[in-house]
């Protein structure tokens, strides 16, 4: 999975709902459908071509980062680029489900205590450091209520 592709689908669900969306909604967004798809046991997470790292503002995917003035003008069709039937129901429950909620709101969500964020905020790790997915599992699977 390519995060700029997922970044662009959000942005496209987003449009799809009417919900506002800048850069950190995006960030926050595609780091809830990592941790569903890792909840839901979506194997084909774990190839994911960017893992989030760790930023002041919570889990932040880099490139995404960096492409989100050029990926939030991309026209798209009527549909995502994910295949797999259920990871594109996440994907879409996710952004349903959570796109309504405002950036600053979605940051803080990502700080609360305990949050994989949290934890290695508290354990020193430096800025830029990258978040471990079973970490972000473990994470979803016990404290966030599922999408589907």
């Amino acid at each position: 999975m390519k995060t700029i592709e997922l970044a662009k689908d959000i942005i496209f669900l987003c449009k799809k709902y009417g919900y506002e969306f800048n850069n950190t909604k995006i960030q926050k967004l595609l780091y809830l459908f990592v941790g569903f798809c890792l909840m839901n046991n979506i194997k084909d997470i774990y190839n994911i071509d960017e893992k989030p790292k760790l930023w002041p503002y919570g889990p932040v995917f880099p490139r995404v980062h960096k492409k989100f003035f050029v990926i939030k003008y991309t026209n798209q069709d009527t549909t995502t680029s994910i295949q797999d039937e259920k990871t594109r129901l996440i994907l879409e429950k996710t952004v349903e489900k959570w796109g309504k909620i405002s950036a600053g709101k979605l940051s803080a969500w990502s700080h609360i205590e305990d949050s994989p964020w949290d934890n290695l905020v508290k354990q020193g790790y430096e800025w830029n450091t990258e978040m471990d997915l079973e970490d972000i599992g473990d994470y979803f699977s016990l404290r966030v209520e599922n999408v589907i």
